[in-house]
């Protein structure tokens, strides 16, 4: 069975607030030779198709946009399969989804069956979280490219831009602008087929290697472009039950204090101790809320200019 493995991320952050989702992916049973050995073929590409073919851009999108394409995604190869002629019948809604990977082709690593939807769709919405500047990439020696593929021999109208190292938001724009009027004026009459024609297809990728790319991110040190801060605020949240105050977990179980201290686990808002809290897995339903109104100090990180 022919599947797509994913290999890595590294989606790109526009100054307007849409991204470009960049993975690094590849088919299983094609392999190319690198290095000097033989390994599965990868590369960067753009995914866009989520969100393209609902019609909500091309190459970017907003974090919406881009989580809510996702997630209509999974539905459909959910229904698809809850409506397959060849549905087993012990292969439930629940099944599916935590095998999401069988039924959509595609693998993390480790087989088609152990990718989740919950994990397809968090895979997105970390990239998203985690995403850098074309400018940040640039720093890095990493650039993003335009092409078009190349199959077999066809004749062109016009010829394709020369592909050109993306530096900048800017650059990008307009490289954007000149490979769009290229897909769109040309026209390729196909060899093979009796003259068959249709418009190019352009593509988005990274330029460099893809063992460079993974390197340079791997290595690349984000505290160093961070600086601490502290804000100081007259309250603070903790979580309480009957034995004291969360502490944090613990190999058989949770740690608690039995008064607030430092070693008590401490919440800046409301809304972040509500999200913690729905992560407990150990006596979930005995910890409330509490609010101390006292001063305390929380730390952050600024940009470095």
């Amino acid at each position: 069975m022919s599947y797509q493995i994913y290999y890595g991320k590294q989606f790109v952050r526009l100054s307007d607030g849409r991204f470009i989702p960049m993975t690094l992916d590849g088919s299983n049973n094609c392999t190319f030779m690198h290095k000097g050995k033989e390994i599965r073929e990868r590369d960067w590409n753009c995914r866009d198709y989520y969100f393209r073919t609902l019609g909500k851009g091309e190459f970017f999108a907003t974090s919406k946009d881009i989580l809510e394409s996702v997630q209509v995604f999974i539905n459909n190869v959910v229904d698809n399969a809850l409506k397959s002629n060849y549905r087993n019948e012990t292969e439930t809604e629940e099944t599916i989804k935590n095998q999401f990977g069988y039924y959509s082709g595609e693998s993390f690593g480790g087989g088609c069956s152990k990718l989740s939807a919950s994990r397809y769709y968090t895979f997105f919405k970390n990239g998203i979280k985690n995403a850098l500047t074309i400018e940040e990439l640039h720093n890095l020696g990493i650039h993003l490219k335009f092409s078009f593929f190349r199959w077999h021999d066809y004749e062109l109208t016009v010829n394709p831009p020369t592909p050109k190292q993306i530096e900048t938001e800017t650059d990008f724009f307009n490289e954007l602008t000149k490979w769009k009027n290229f897909k769109e004026t040309c026209i390729i009459t196909e060899q093979r087929e009796n003259g068959k024609t249709f418009h190019p297809s352009i593509y988005l990728h990274y330029s460099e290697p893809f063992d460079f790319i993974l390197y340079q991110l791997k290595n690349r040190n984000p505290k160093k472009e961070l600086e601490p801060i502290f804000i100081s605020q007259d309250y603070f949240y903790v979580l309480q039950n009957e034995k004291g105050f969360f502490a944090g977990y613990c190999r058989y179980g949770y740690n608690y204090t039995y008064s607030v201290n430092s070693r008590t686990k401490f919440f800046e808002s409301e809304k972040q101790v509500q999200a913690y809290l729905s992560k407990i897995k150990y006596d979930k339903q005995t910890w409330k809320i509490v609010c101390i109104n006292e001063k305390k100090d929380f730390k952050h990180y600024k940009q470095v200019a």
